[in-house]
């Protein structure tokens, strides 16, 4: 996963969540599934590729 933006959502929640700020990140994802057979070996199910977005939250202080 590659950040491409971070954008501030909200930093004004009422209590008990007043020091939180929620943040939306633009991300491009690209990476791998991987799956073991039956037989235990390792295989490749499906790559993917694409855009999308996350959100998380941090304290300030």
């Amino acid at each position: 996963m590659t950040a491409v933006e971070t954008v501030p959502l909200r930093g004004d929640l009422p209590l008990p969540l007043a020091d939180v700020i929620i943040f939306e990140q633009t991300a491009r994802y690209q990476g791998w599934l991987w799956t073991r057979g039956p037989d235990g070996r390792w295989r490749l199910e499906t790559v993917f590729d694409g855009e999308g977005f996350k959100e998380y939250t941090a304290k300030h202080y």
